[in-house]
């Protein structure tokens, strides 16, 4: 088993155990560019299999799966005042921003289960260890995608200042984040060619939506443990 800790399981085990969702909008946007099979309701099941939220299986969510979920567990008078005068100026009260839509002024969900975070590596990872065909390499850093032609065919990482290689079988999965997938692809020679190629990169695929359209959210924090959101 590999010791548990923070340096397994990306930003799941060092961001503030906010847990929510991505818009309905955005995946049924992704559905109608081309993603096929990415609208939300057909995402929905593959979110509730995973969740087990305190709240128990809904349309909405699920509560049987490896990654738990809770309500926040305190309240704050100032958030509670907020969300007050956010209801007075107009915005609807939404009790629940993983459930049918993100609109409105609430309160946050928490990635923990009784007593401890929830992480991918601890949800996911750490348990399925054991497995002879899986191997985990710690304190390597990919470098780029191996592509031959327009096919991903491994992985370059730098461990103890030596370069290494994995090849891959089947295919070749990328997870690394919404600024470290792109920088990566980019690496690789997948993004706007034109970039690539003023940096000496030689391009593979172009594709100029590579490292663009990045968007950020906004919170308000009232204490290490009580966090509202607003969305529309």
């Amino acid at each position: 088993m590999w010791p548990r800790g923070r340096v397994i399981g990306g930003s799941s085990s060092i961001n503030g155990l906010i847990f929510i969702r991505g818009q309905h909008e955005d995946f049924d946007d992704w559905s109608k560019l081309g993603a096929s099979g990415w609208s939300y309701k057909e995402v929905l099941p593959f979110f509730k299999r995973y969740e087990r939220y305190e709240g128990g299986d809904s349309e909405y969510r699920g509560g049987d799966g490896e990654f738990a979920v809770s309500n926040l567990r305190n309240r704050n008078v100032a958030c509670d005042s907020w969300l007050t005068a956010a209801s007075e100026f107009g915005l609807p009260f939404n009790a629940d921003f993983n459930a049918a839509t993100t609109y409105g002024v609430g309160r946050y969900q928490l990635s923990i289960g009784s007593h401890w975070r929830t992480s991918s590596a601890s949800a996911f990872l750490y348990p399925a260890l054991k497995r002879q065909n899986l191997t985990l390499v710690a304190h390597a850093h990919v470098s780029k995608i191996i592509v031959r032609g327009q096919v991903a065919t491994g992985v370059e990482y730098i461990r103890d200042g030596r370069v290494e290689v994995a090849h891959a079988d089947r295919e070749v999965i990328l997870c690394a984040g919404a600024i470290q997938s792109p920088h990566l692809l980019q690496l690789s020679g997948i993004g706007p060619a034109d970039l690539l190629r003023s940096l000496k990169i030689p391009v593979a695929v172009d594709q100029p939506q590579v490292g663009a359209n990045l968007q950020d959210h906004y919170q308000a924090s009232h204490s290490p443990a009580e966090t509202t959101n607003f969305s529309e």
